[in-house]
């Protein structure tokens, strides 16, 4: 029971303006595609729930109807999200109500919010990144400051077109040891942004941690 209901769930209705054109998947009833089903403001992409860091960010973020679609006949979900703070578990609430048929619905607000949760867990996991590979550079930011450079950095980085969070990484690695400076260099910053029959700026970020 619990398999079949997982694989009901492998699809979620998401606000169309939140999904870029490319991800639009068919309804698992209809066959139809998401710009076609009677709600045309919304669009059917494909749910992660196998993802540990979706789950985690999510959960907390939907009522009891979504939350009985996304439970079904489980008793408790247990994720491990490095982003969320490990072990993670959520209980089957008492007396939730009968869940709705068809995908599960998420709304503007708990996309934006979920956007909002997913980039925190993933600057979480930069910092411990650059707590483990970084510790000199690191020694002297608490928490609370590593935590706001890995944000700036972050901008920076999708200034110049990052967009993995290993190459977010590897860009907020530089930035720590070069103590901001390297976002300064203008050949490296040309390299990064330029040529793009050479690679995208993400492939690019990784050439220069290879030769370091």
């Amino acid at each position: 029971a619990l398999h079949r209901h997982v694989r009901t769930i492998n699809i979620v209705s998401i606000p169309s303006d939140a999904i870029p054109d490319n991800e639009l998947v068919a309804d698992t009833d209809t066959g139809e595609m998401a710009e076609k089903t009677s709600r045309p403001e919304y669009g059917n992409v494909l749910f992660r729930h196998y993802d540990p860091d979706v789950m985690a960010a999510l959960l907390p973020l939907l009522d009891e109807l979504q939350f009985a679609r996304v439970f079904g006949p489980a008793t408790r979900i247990v994720m491990f999200s490095e982003g969320h703070g490990g072990l993670c578990t959520a209980p089957r609430p008492e007396n939730l109500p009968i869940a709705p048929r068809g995908p599960l619905t998420i709304n503007a607000g708990q996309i934006e919010d979920l956007k909002l949760a997913m980039a925190e867990a993933r600057d979480m996991r930069v910092a411990a990144y650059l707590r483990e590979f970084a510790p000199e550079a690191a020694t002297d930011l608490d928490d609370h400051q590593l935590a706001h450079f890995v944000s700036e950095s972050g901008t920076s980085g999708r200034e110049l077109g990052l967009t993995t969070e290993r190459a977010q990484g590897f860009w907020a690695y530089m930035m720590l040891n070069s103590k901001g400076k390297i976002a300064r260099d203008e050949v490296v910053r040309d390299y990064i942004v330029s040529d793009p029959e050479k690679g995208t700026p993400d492939d690019k970020m990784y050439n220069l941690m290879r030769e370091l």
